[in-house]
């Protein structure tokens, strides 16, 4: 499935989030859960990390790219647990825009 990275989360008004002076994307967001270290990802197999920073590779492109529905779960886990809920639902509604059908 392709998903946008590029698209801007966007506020309860429907303008752009901002981070450090720049619209936060859904790279952005994917990037941040994908390199963070919490209690959970402590534990985690070197493997397991890689996967993590090859996927962050193809976020911080902000573009689209193409993803396996393995790393779609993953992502919208990770965005689950990390952000608060603004950012959640505005990414979920990105993703889940990938697997509409006939998109």
């Amino acid at each position: 499935m392709k998903i946008n990275f590029g698209a801007e989360m966007l506020d309860l008004e429907g303008k752009p989030l901002q981070e450090g002076g720049k619209a936060l994307t859904l790279g952005s967001v994917c990037c941040t859960v994908l390199t963070m270290v919490t209690p959970d990802s402590q534990n985690e197999s070197g493997e397991s990390k890689v996967k993590k920073f090859s996927l962050a590779m193809l976020a911080v492109t902000n573009q689209e790219q193409e993803i396996t529905p393995e790393q779609f779960t993953e992502l919208k886990g990770l965005i689950g647990k990390a952000y608060g809920p603004i950012v959640v639902a505005r990414a979920w509604a990105i993703l889940d825009e990938a697997v509409k059908p006939g998109v």
